[in-house]
């Protein structure tokens, strides 16, 4: 009959690596706004398909319009977000996905 290791033997490998992995990973996403665009000029921000501007582009979205990042930080001047329908829109992640630049998007404080 073979016998199993008892709880004590993996309790040297586990504790440390729940030590090692830290607190947890996960990213809820922030709620950023589309700004900072030229009135005067085409007035949108392109939602693109890759992260960069010779990607397709998937939409347009105004000034004002809510995204939901995917990441917690920018790579080269690009975010991957979610179109939001509205600022409390709970279902973000079924929704448009893509690629903005970093540049035109501001953080929303939802904390107040």
């Amino acid at each position: 009959m073979k016998r199993l290791p008892n709880a004590s033997c993996f309790a040297g490998i586990l504790v440390p690596a729940v030590l090692l992995a830290g607190p947890g990973l996960a990213y809820d996403g922030e709620v950023y706004t589309v700004c900072k665009l030229d009135p005067k000029g085409d007035n949108y921000l392109s939602l693109r398909s890759c992260p960069s501007s010779k990607c397709r582009e998937k939409l347009r979205l105004r000034p004002g319009q809510f995204v939901l990042t995917i990441n917690p930080s920018p790579e080269r001047g690009w975010r991957a977000v979610f179109v939001m329908r509205d600022i409390n829109d709970e279902r973000a992640y079924e929704g448009p996905q893509g690629f903005v630049s970093n540049k035109y998007i501001c953080y929303v404080d939802m904390t107040e």
